[in-house]
């Protein structure tokens, strides 16, 4: 390719961090056809512009040839070896509705900006290279045009992209980068376990993950229930859950858990565990309020004795719901993209979320979750793929995560205190999991900064 495409100005380069933050700018537009180039996606791009600039003597150049960065098959077999890890933050203008004062082409000028610079597509990118080495010719303020192109590298994840408002105080997820992942189950000759469930204790010094084996031979279906120590992230103890156990409360040191096919409670203090007198619990609550139907007209909520304390009408088909950590509210998500959360002294309807719609995402949320503080607001999109975050009582979206990976995400939520969320994700296929015949999913810890 001759034309140059993008933009690209150095933000900030730590050889030392082996970090290089690049803000890069479409620069090539068909105004007629109105088209712009999409911004990269593919860690390919960032090695073609690590070599823009290197001379002869850089680290990059003494290690790539010329032949070879213009090959793409030694580009996308090889990029892997230079670029770890790409993140994209900070999106601007990536949806133009009209081109009416856009050029085709834009040019870097004398004091390194681009003409109208500030109504033309890009993003920023935080790149981590293998080694400080790479970046060394790279300092803050440089701007160049490039033609740089995406191709497939291989071994490399599509780049995620976050989204965060100013407004969001209380917490700065990361989530481009797990502190640890958790892989509690493995394919066994008895068949592979599926991870359909994990919670963490009231107190947040426990994760507990569920799962389910089903056994072809004697058409069996086995369950599992592994506890993860949180100060350590390694697990405790592996608990074989029977088709007995399942109707009753299961004790694990101070802690006593109800999992008759998720994990439905877990009570700090096993002297107090009761099970619920219902024929069908969907949710219940830390305080012993409980969801015997959320799927009908009515959203009811009952006590442990079955009397009924809560009826409120469904605008919509619930099939996930969520308590606040103090349980003034409950969030309602399902077979549509609305959020629902409701006052459960007055019953009231505080706020409807709704969820940005697509063809995957119109029909369903996956999960909803409330941080520590009950401000905010956490929802996994139908398509498995994205993370939103709102202040609910504002309706703002203040965070939005795309995963862009091949992976789907069934569950995201708080620890207790804040400190940590917790993804619950299963392989799109046996061709990304790590192990052919298994596991079937992991849960993924990042630091809630």
């Amino acid at each position: 390719m001759s034309t140059d495409l993008y933009g690209v100005r150095v933000l900030r380069s730590s050889p030392q961090q082996k970090e290089l933050t690049l803000k890069v700018i479409v620069i090539y537009y068909h105004v007629a056809k109105k088209y712009y180039m999409p911004l990269p996606t593919d860690y390919s791009f960032f090695l073609r512009v690590l070599m823009n600039t290197a001379s002869e003597k850089d680290a990059i150049k003494q290690e790539i040839s010329i032949d070879n960065i213009c090959n793409e098959a030694w580009v996308n077999k090889n990029t892997s070896q230079f670029i770890a890890k790409v993140h994209q933050t900070n999106k601007l203008n990536d949806n133009i509705k009209s081109y009416k004062g856009y050029s085709d082409f834009y040019h870097v000028q004398a004091g390194g900006n681009w003409l109208q610079e500030e109504k033309l597509v890009q993003a920023t990118y935080t790149i981590q290279v293998s080694d400080g080495k790479y970046i060394e010719h790279l300092t803050e303020g440089m701007t160049w045009d490039t033609t740089a192109y995406d191709t497939n590298s291989s071994n490399t994840p599509k780049i995620p992209y976050t989204h965060q408002s100013d407004h969001l105080n209380a917490f700065a997820p990361d989530l481009s980068s797990s502190l640890h992942t958790l892989i509690p189950f493995n394919h066994s000759d008895d068949g592979d376990i599926e991870l359909t469930d994990f919670s963490f204790s009231p107190d947040g010094a426990v994760l507990f993950a569920y799962g389910e084996q089903f056994n072809l031979a004697s058409r069996e279906r086995t369950y599992f229930l592994i506890a993860y120590n949180t100060q350590t992230w390694t697990e405790e103890s592996r608990i074989k859950i029977n088709k007995e156990d399942r109707k009753n409360i299961i004790p694990y040191k101070t802690y006593a858990i109800w999992a008759p096919y998720k994990i439905q409670m877990i009570w700090k203090d096993a002297a107090e565990a009761t099970l619920p007198k219902a024929k069908k619990v969907d949710y219940i609550s830390s305080s012993k309020q409980y969801i015997m139907s959320a799927h009908g007209k009515y959203l009811q909520l009952y006590d442990l004795e079955g009397n009924k304390t809560i009826q409120i009408p469904q605008k919509k088909k619930s099939t996930h719901a969520t308590f606040s950590p103090q349980e003034q509210y409950i969030a309602l998500g399902g077979e549509h993209n609305q959020v629902y959360v409701y006052d459960l002294t007055t019953h009231e309807e505080l706020a409807c979320i709704s969820i940005p719609q697509t063809k995957a995402t119109r029909k369903r949320t996956r999960s909803c979750a409330f941080d520590s503080t009950g401000n905010y607001l956490m929802v996994v999109s139908n398509d498995q793929k994205k993370i939103f975050i709102y202040d609910w009582q504002q309706g703002e979206l203040v965070f939005f995560y795309d995963s862009q990976g091949s992976d789907y995400i069934e569950k995201a939520t708080w620890s207790p205190d804040g400190a940590y969320i917790a993804v619950q994700s299963t392989y799109n296929n046996y061709y990304t999991s790590p192990n052919p015949s298994g596991p079937a999913g992991y849960i993924q810890i990042f630091k809630n900064k």
